[in-house]
C-alpha cells in the first residue's frame, strides 16, 4: 500500500498492514515548481523555493526530484558528420551534477545543510549501497553504471578482428563507461541547418534523496514546510573543480574540452528552467483522526539524524577536472 511505511513513521506506532485505511488517499505530483532563477544561470546555482505551494499541505520531500536541462557541446564544435564516433557519458551518475547544497526548511528558513563537494560523498555512498541489481534497473534511469576499469576506453575489441583467432579484448575496456555512453546517445541533437552546431540535449533527473542524506532519512511527509534550496552545478564557471561528463580519447581529439550550459543558452535549444517535482499527499479520515490525536499528545515532534559530509583538503592536494 502506498504510504503505509510513511504513515507508520509519522505516527510513531505499529499499524496493521492489512488495513487499507493506512495508505495515502491521494498522491498527486505538483508539476509547476520552476526554479527562481528567471532563466539566469550565470552564477552556476539553481535556486528553489516552495513558498506558496507548501502552505497547509503535506509534501513528500523524500521522493521529490529535480530536473535540470543541460546542453553539452564541445570547445571545438561538434559536427553532424562525427555523430557515429562521438562517445559521451555522465561521469558515474547524475548525482555528480550537484557540487554543493544549501538547504533551509520552515517559515524561519532554518539552515539544515550547507555543504560543498557533495558529489564525492554521493559517489562513495552509491558504490557502497547500490548493488548490481539496482544498477541494472533503477540505476539506468540515473545514468548509473559502475566503471570496470579506471579508463575512458569505449572500444571493447581490438580492430581489425581476426576471426581465426577470435576477438581480442582491449585490456583497458570500461564496460560501465560504454553503458553510460549508450544511455546518453538518444540525447544527441543534430545541428540541422548548422551542421557544426550539434550537441547533446540532456535532461538530468536527480532524486533529492540521492544528493542529500537528509532527504534519504526523511521517512515521512512534512506539513506546511517551506523548502528553500540552492544547488551548485558541477562544471559551470562557478564550480569548475569537477566536470560531470566524460568522453573517450577520439572524441576529445575532435571537440577538445567539453562545455555545458543550463537551460536555453541562446544557441542550443533546450527547456528554459529547472524544475522541482514533489508530491502532495492526503490521508484517509481514519489517519487524519490519528494524526490529530498524535498532535495533541505531542508525538508529531520529529528528529531526522543524517550524515552531513565534509571534505578536507591539505595544502598539497591537486584538484583536477
Amino acid at each position: 500500500m502506498k504510504g503505509f511505511d510513511e504513515i507508520q513513521a509519522l505516527l510513531g506506532q505499529e499499524l496493521d498492514s492489512s488495513d487499507t485505511d493506512y495508505q495515502y488517499e491521494k498522491y498527486e505530483w505538483i508539476n509547476n515548481l520552476n526554479d527562481k532563477n528567471n532563466y539566469d544561470y550565470s552564477t552556476g546555482l539553481v535556486e528553489l523555493d516552495t513558498i506558496g505551494v507548501s502552505d497547509g499541505k503535506w509534501l513528500d520531500y523524500h521522493n521529490a526530484y529535480l530536473t535540470v536541462p543541460i546542453s553539452i557541446y564541445g570547445e571545438t564544435e561538434m559536427l553532424d558528420a562525427d555523430k557515429a564516433m562521438l562517445k559521451l557519458a555522465v561521469k558515474n551518475s547524475v548525482t555528480q551534477l550537484i557540487y554543493s547544497i544549501k538547504l533551509a526548511l520552515g517559515a524561519n528558513s532554518f539552515v539544515v545543510q550547507n555543504t560543498d563537494n557533495v558529489n564525492l560523498y554521493n559517489h562513495i555512498r552509491s558504490m557502497v549501497n547500490d548493488d548490481v541489481n539496482y544498477e541494472e534497473t533503477n540505476g539506468t534511469f540515473f545514468h548509473q553504471a559502475k566503471d570496470t576499469k579506471a579508463s575512458n576506453t569505449f572500444q571493447e575489441f581490438v580492430k581489425p578482428l581476426v576471426l581465426a583467432d577470435g576477438p581480442v579484448r582491449v585490456d583497458t575496456f570500461n564496460k560501465g563507461f560504454k553503458k553510460r555512453v549508450e544511455l546518453m546517445d538518444p540525447y544527441y541533437q543534430s545541428g540541422g541547418a548548422a551542421p557544426d552546431k550539434a550537441y547533446f540535449k540532456f535532461t538530468a533527473c536527480i532524486p533529492l534523496k540521492s544528493i542529500s542524506d537528509f532527504f534519504d532519512r526523511l521517512a515521512y511527509p512534512l506539513l506546511d514546510t517551506r523548502l528553500v534550496m540552492s544547488l551548485g552545478i558541477s562544471g559551470t564557471n562557478s564550480f569548475p573543480h569537477v566536470f560531470p561528463f566524460m568522453v573517450d580519447g577520439p572524441t576529445k581529439a575532435k571537440v577538445a574540452n567539453l562545455k555545458i550550459s543550463i537551460g536555453h543558452d541562446g544557441v542550443h535549444a533546450n527547456e528554459r528552467s529547472c524544475k522541482l517535482w514533489v508530491a502532495k499527499v492526503e490521508f484517509t479520515p481514519k489517519v487524519k483522526t490519528l494524526i490529530a490525536q498524535a498532535l495533541l499528545d505531542g508525538r508529531l515532534t520529529k528528529e531526522v539524524t543524517f550524515y552531513n559530509s565534509k571534505v578536507v583538503k591539505n595544502s598539497e592536494t591537486q584538484v583536477k577536472a
